[in-house]
């Protein structure tokens, strides 16, 4: 009976000793998997430093997003907030080989029209979405292309020390609609579509017509330029951008450093608020055929504008309280000479008539003054946007996480221990 009471302790003991092997086992398991579900994707609110939507169209928008270093980032979404099963990647990278950027731009293809959509953006192995968690949205705009005789924006961004900056991107923020991006090619030059604009109230899609105000963001390896101008003055601007200066073409008041004001009053526009045309100066050429016309007059006082061209336009506008005032054609002028006249009231209450000459420029001359091999503005090469490849409909892998070498060693230690369980109980 002892001996048998002995074998039978010691059966139950390794019993014993095996279910707690196999218990630890499990919870050395648990712990493993605990731990790299820890490391898969989290949600976060930082580290995001902005984000936009960007060339919406009736099937396709862009996100733009910055974050605080330079990381690997994409955009999961979908139709709905809980399925966001689509994955879109920076533009600038494969699907096998993706690279790390401050600045990241995404484009949302194959869309349906006048739809809501989800998303959320993925860096750093976490999930971005609004202060809630919850993932951002935007819908798409109603209508399809629509033409528009204005041509492209166009430009060229360089570095202070006079190299072209092919890294940084384009942003043309208006009042009353979606904004728009590109990115500066390999020398510098940009380009950008300007036929089709969304209105941000009612998301229907508009032609521009160049009258439109705009402020453009270039932004590169943390610098950033502010361009304000009209939209007419962006095809082409003027002159080149250089990167971390701020610019005022709506006032003709380019300013070097911070720009805090919008509108500066010129020399002519003194307390006697004389009637005068400011831009365009006599005899000028201007490389836009929508230029800005503007001038001073009485405060609050009517004033009519004629343009003397093959084809003649009319227009009525009234000074501010300042006496200023300013008008952009909303046709195209064509190349050749041309005459303003300005007729108002002057301080006696007379009708007083002024008029202008300048000239525009041929579709490709850029010129101010008399043109010269030398003085010339850069012509930056149109060259098309790029096509990318459809965004395909999968569910996105989270990145690779490394694994700690501890949890090999509490995996083999775990297999030891119950192996040694294994042999003690047979």
């Amino acid at each position: 009976m002892t001996y048998s009471n002995l074998y039978l302790r010691r059966d139950k003991s390794s019993i014993t000793v095996l279910a707690l092997v196999a218990l630890f086992s499990c919870l050395g398991f648990a712990a493993v998997f605990l731990k790299s579900g820890s490391s898969a994707l989290k949600a976060s609110s930082s580290n995001l430093q902005r984000h936009n939507v960007v060339n919406i169209t009736s099937s396709q928008a862009g996100v733009f997003w910055q974050t605080d270093e330079k990381t690997q980032s994409w955009v999961i979404f979908g139709g709905k907030a809980a399925d966001l099963n689509l994955i879109a990647l920076d533009e600038r990278d494969l699907e096998t080989k993706k690279q790390a950027y401050s600045y990241h731009y995404a484009l949302l293809k194959n869309l349906e029209e006048d739809k809501t959509y989800y998303y959320k953006i993925v860096a750093e192995n976490k999930l971005y979405g609004d202060l809630n968690q919850k993932a951002f949205s935007f819908k798409t705009a109603k209508g399809r292309q629509i033409r528009s005789s204005l041509i492209p924006a166009y430009g060229v961004v360089q570095q202070v020390n006079g190299t072209a900056s092919t890294d940084a991107f384009v942003i043309f923020n208006f009042k009353d609609k979606q904004p728009l991006l590109t990115q500066v090619k390999s020398k510098g030059e940009f380009m950008l579509p300007l036929n089709y604009l969304v209105e941000t109230k009612t998301n229907a899609a508009t032609a521009a017509d160049g009258s439109e105000e705009v402020t453009v963001e270039i932004l590169s390896n943390n610098q950033k330029t502010t361009v304000k101008a009209f939209l007419s003055q962006t095809n082409p601007f003027n002159q080149t951008l250089i990167l971390g200066k701020n610019y005022d073409f709506a006032s003709e008041n380019n300013v070097l450093g911070n720009s805090t004001t919008l509108f500066v009053p010129s020399a002519d526009m003194n307390s006697k608020n004389k009637p005068t045309i400011i831009f365009p100066k006599e005899n000028a050429v201007i490389p836009a055929q929508k230029p800005l016309i503007k001038g001073s007059a009485l405060p609050n006082q009517e004033i009519f504008i004629t343009i003397h061209s093959p084809t003649e336009f009319s227009f009525r506008t009234t000074a501010n309280n300042l006496g200023e005032w300013k008008i952009v054609p909303s046709v195209p002028l064509s190349p050749g000479a041309h005459t303003i006249t300005m007729t108002t009231a002057d301080s006696q209450g007379k009708k007083t008539t002024i008029r202008r000459n300048f000239i525009i420029a041929k579709n490709g001359e850029q010129v101010l003054g008399e043109a010269t091999d030398e003085g010339g503005l850069i012509t930056p090469t149109l060259t098309p946007l790029p096509t990318y490849p459809s965004v395909t409909a999968v569910t996105p892998t989270p990145p690779k996480t490394g694994t700690d070498t501890k949890t090999y060693l509490i995996l083999s230690s775990s297999l030891i221990i119950l192996g040694l369980g294994i042999m003690l109980v047979f």
